[in-house]
């Protein structure tokens, strides 16, 4: 998700090969934004995803799952899934994990944001739950099977815990109606959410 900010309050810097790189900045010095930001620069793990050029920290949470059950597929026929893919964090992962010989991608990603090129990834603009976007997605997977499902999506905050809690549960319901149709047997799904109430 992006943190939506005044001009002047980000700097967007794009360094070579195409790695965006963000400085923060607040002039006004208080409020949730400037804490958001204090926070950003003092985070390890985005600091660590800026050396090793992943888009998102939230890279690091899928490294460790994946390290820690062994969910991607071992078929090379098998394909995988990024629902709310933008950035691309988790999408970047799993195609530094799979080799990408094969002709079509085996990763597909899906957001309704726009998200820059990954070599082997597949992206796909719009929203997952719609019937045309689905058929892109069956048309993308080539009536191969999906092995694993990601989702590291969020719906938009309010700042509210319970409403924000059970958006983002009602985008896990969702994402389990979509991994319904496209899921494999024995398929795995990975998805976060924040729990409140």
């Amino acid at each position: 998700m992006l943190l939506r900010l005044p001009i002047d309050a980000a700097v967007r810097h794009i360094a070579p090969a195409g790695i965006c790189l963000r400085s923060y900045s607040s002039k006004k010095g208080h409020g949730s934004s400037h804490r958001y930001l204090e926070r950003q620069q003092r985070d390890p793990f985005v600091k660590q995803a800026k050396n090793e050029q992943f888009r998102a920290r939230s890279s690091f949470k899928l490294i460790e799952m994946l390290d820690r059950y062994k969910l991607l597929p071992k078929s090379t026929s098998t394909c995988i899934v990024d629902c709310g893919a933008s950035p691309g964090g988790w999408s970047q992962v799993v195609s530094r994990r799979i080799p990408s010989s094969q002709p079509s991608p085996r990763i597909i990603a899906v957001d309704l944001l726009p998200m820059r090129a990954i070599p082997g990834v597949h992206f796909i603009q719009g929203d997952f739950l719609d019937d045309a976007v689905k058929a892109q997605v069956a048309d993308a997977l080539d009536q191969r099977r999906v092995g694993l499902m990601l989702s590291d999506m969020a719906p938009a905050f309010t700042g509210h815990h319970s409403t924000d809690a059970a958006r983002t549960m009602n985008l896990c319901d969702d994402v389990l109606a979509f991994s319904d149709e496209f899921l494999a047997f024995g398929g795995n799904l990975v998805m976060k959410f924040f729990m409140g109430g």
